[in-house]
């Protein structure tokens, strides 16, 4: 996943974790009538600070993107709890999450069945079209189908480290040359120079990624759901989650619950078409249910 760089997390993350309790910590909300007090429980999300235009950071450096407006909408019809988000390292989410000092990881996940093991995956919120990104005028790769015997890099506990590892053991005899990274976000650079042959991504992300990188040269190549499902089946079909403990499937049902008013009432439509040139990302509830539907092995 995209990091960004180190003082910005620095300066963020001290921001947040002056405020940051472990999980069932509580705090006070005075009342008005009567001085009486209610206590919300304090919920904190970790998110690596990517990919964009999911998850970024403004010019201000606050954090902002669909993922999280969306979740910050959840939240906002949950006010039962304190909510903030805390910037950490991509592999910190997880060992937060298990640890209890986060209760929510937001960083545009897809699914996989070892973290399904482990994790809660909330109702679907995104499906957004993927791509490959490789240079103009590559003969070699034309499609889904031309990647074996070539080069991409991963995370090793990426959706693309499952995805490709997953192809691998499909076409042993081809297999995608994988270079396993702690930071892919130098993929356009990467691409443009030759040091990967493509990169596989949302192809929002990857446009955005590249224009910010003001690279030249490179063209996406679209993928369906088809190509991916051929891979490793309904899994690779599906969109991005918010996990959660399974420690605590309460706040996961509260989450589904509050989302899928804000779907319903046109909120999440609007939240995407603000990142998404007006275009919806969000699928429709029987995709939610559907998603739900693949991800519990029915």
């Amino acid at each position: 996943m995209k990091k960004i760089n180190n003082s910005a997390v620095r300066t963020l993350a001290a921001v947040f974790v002056m405020t940051a309790v472990v999980f069932g910590g509580f705090s006070k909300d005075k009342k008005k009538s009567g001085g009486s007090s209610v206590q919300k429980q304090r919920i904190i999300a970790a998110t690596s600070g990517g990919p964009a235009p999911f998850v970024t950071l403004d010019n201000n450096g606050k954090l902002t993107g669909y993922d999280i407006e969306v979740l910050t909408e959840i939240f906002r019809r949950l006010p039962q709890y304190e909510f903030s988000i805390q910037i950490t390292e991509f592999p910190s989410i997880f060992t937060g999450i298990d640890a209890g000092l986060y209760q929510v990881g937001c960083n545009h996940f897809g699914y996989n069945k070892s973290r399904g093991e482990k994790y809660i995956f909330t109702d679907e919120y995104a499906f957004d079209p993927h791509a490959l990104l490789v240079k103009q005028g590559n003969s070699e790769i034309k499609s889904f189908k031309d990647i074996g015997g070539h080069t991409t890099e991963v995370d090793s506990s990426s959706y693309n480290a499952n995805l490709f590892e997953t192809y691998n053991k499909q076409h042993p005899e081809n297999p995608v040359k994988l270079i396993y990274v702690d930071n892919v976000g130098t993929y356009p650079v990467d691409v443009s120079t030759g040091k990967i042959d493509f990169y596989f991504f949302t192809t929002v992300s990857m446009k955005s990624q590249v224009k910010n990188a003001g690279i030249k040269g490179l063209q996406f190549i679209d993928v369906t759901k088809d190509e991916l499902g051929a891979v490793g089946g309904p899994l690779l079909t599906l969109g991005n989650f918010y996990l959660v403990s399974k420690k605590n499937p309460q706040l996961a049902d509260e989450l589904n619950k509050a989302y899928r008013k804000a779907l319903a009432d046109g909120t999440i439509g609007t939240v995407s078409g603000k990142y998404f040139e007006g275009k919806n990302i969000a699928p429709a509830l029987e995709d939610v249910e559907k998603a739900h539907e693949i991800t519990d092995g029915k």
